[in-house]
C-alpha cells in the first residue's frame, strides 16, 4: 500500500520495538492485510481520493427539508464536482452537504440515476480510534507469530 495514510513499515516496526529486518516480509504482509480488513469491515475507504458514484432511485435512503437524500461512501466529503442527473435529462441539480456524506436534493423529479463526482475521505490522517484499532491488531498478529493451531 506504497503512498498511503495506514501505517509504514518502519512505523509498525518502531510501535511493536522490532530493530532487525528478520520480519519485514511478514510485517508488511500484515500491514497490507489489516489495513485491508478494517477497511472492509467499516465498508469504506479512508484516504481521500477523487471518485464519482452512481445512485438509482432505490438508493434514495434520507429526507431533508423536502429533499431527498444520498450517502457517497468516501465521507467526510472534501469537496463535489458536479452532481447531474444522467438518467433521462442529464442536467445538473441543486443539493445542499449534509453530514456523514449525505447530500440532499431534488432527485426523485423523474430521475432514474444521479452521478455524484467529488473528493471524499481523509487528506492527512486516519482517525486516530481506527488506527488504535490497527496497532493493536498488529500487535496480536505478531505477538502470534510461528504459534501452530493444534
Amino acid at each position: 500500500m506504497a503512498d498511503s495514510l495506514w501505517p509504514t513499515l518502519v512505523e509498525v516496526k518502531a510501535y511493536l520495538g522490532i530493530a532487525t529486518s528478520d520480519d519485514d516480509a511478514y510485517l508488511q504482509q500484515h500491514i497490507d492485510t489489516t489495513a485491508f480488513n478494517i477497511e472492509s469491515y467499516c465498508g469504506r475507504k479512508f484516504e481521500a481520493k477523487d471518485d464519482v458514484e452512481v445512485f438509482r432511485l432505490t438508493d434514495f435512503d434520507r429526507c431533508y427539508n423536502g429533499m431527498n437524500g444520498i450517502r457517497v461512501k468516501r465521507v467526510p466529503i472534501q469537496s463535489i464536482t458536479s452532481i447531474l442527473d444522467t438518467g433521462d435529462t442529464g442536467i445538473s441539480i441543486n443539493y445542499v452537504q449534509g453530514e456523514n456524506g449525505f447530500i440532499f436534493g431534488d432527485f426523485m423529479r423523474g430521475s432514474e440515476e444521479i452521478t455524484v463526482t467529488y473528493r471524499g475521505g481523509f487528506e492527512d490522517t486516519i482517525p486516530i480510534d481506527i488506527l488504535t484499532v490497527f496497532y493493536n491488531i498488529m500487535n496480536v498478529r505478531y505477538s502470534l507469530k510461528g504459534y501452530q493451531v493444534p
